[in-house]
Formats: structure tokens, C-alpha cells, sequence
């Protein structure tokens, strides 16, 4: 999806949690950047925890101090489970849904606080990669 928007001239954020490739989670947030320069494109990659309020907020002052606004917000942020709700640990339901709340909330209060963004508020799309499938 972030290689598609660059094709058409967005400028990308690229977030997540961990910078590194891991076994499981091969590739990071800044071979998508180098993917998209490769391509064309224009992109800039920021670490970014979205359960934590001040650092969604240090994304959108970056964003627009490097890109100008933030026009669009893909929300893929989450985390699986395939096991019946009772045999859910708490800390683990608290991750699954940790990363749902508030969202779109920290993102306008962020807008607002860094100067405003130059629209009245980005548009969001929720997006899952794997919510619909089954192991």
C-alpha cells in the first residue's frame, strides 16, 4: 500500500515499533523507505509505539516539519491471537487492543497541538493484515 501511494505522488511516513528485521517480521520500516526511493518515491521512516500518546504526537510534528501535512493515516497497528477469549491472558488482550484506543483522537489532539495540520483532519483508513484469516 505505501509503495502504491508514493507511485501516485504521496510523500509516506513509514511506522513500527522495532527498526530491525526479525525472523518473523522480515524487511523494516526503513527498507520500505529505501523501497519507495528506489521507486520514485518520497518517504521518511519514524520508530513510533502507537499505545504511547507522546511519541504519536512526535510523529505528526515530524511529519509535518519534514512533509508539510499529514493528509492520509493507514491504521495497521495490532497484534494477533488465535486462542479462545478465555484462555486470553490480560496482559496479552491488553496488547491485541492497547494499539486500538484513541487512535484518530492522539492524532487530531497532536495536529492541533503542533500548529494544526493544514486539513481539518486527516483521513483514516483501519486496515488489518490479517484479521479475517485463520491459522
Amino acid at each position: 500500500m505505501a509503495l502504491r501511494l508514493a507511485q501516485e505522488g504521496a510523500a509516506v511516513v513509514i511506522t513500527g515499533k522495532s527498526e530491525q528485521p526479525t525472523e518473523t517480521l522480515p524487511g523494516s520500516i526503513h527498507t520500505v523507505v529505501e523501497e519507495i526511493y528506489a521507486a520514485g518515491g518520497r518517504a521518511i521512516a519514524v520508530r513510533l509505539d502507537v499505545r504511547k500518546e507522546d511519541e504519536v504526537a512526535a510523529m505528526v510534528q515530524h511529519t509535518v516539519d519534514e512533509l508539510g501535512s499529514l493528509d492520509i493515516l493507514v491504521n495497521n497497528a495490532g497484534a494477533l491471537w488465535w486462542k479462545p477469549m478465555l484462555e486470553t491472558p490480560v496482559k496479552r488482550y491488553d496488547l491485541m487492543w492497547g494499539g486500538q484506543r484513541a487512535r484518530l483522537i492522539h492524532l487530531r489532539a497532536a495536529g492541533i497541538a503542533s500548529g494544526g495540520l493544514p486539513r481539518s483532519s486527516p483521513t483514516r483508513l483501519p486496515r488489518s493484515s490479517a484479521a479475517n484469516r485463520r491459522p
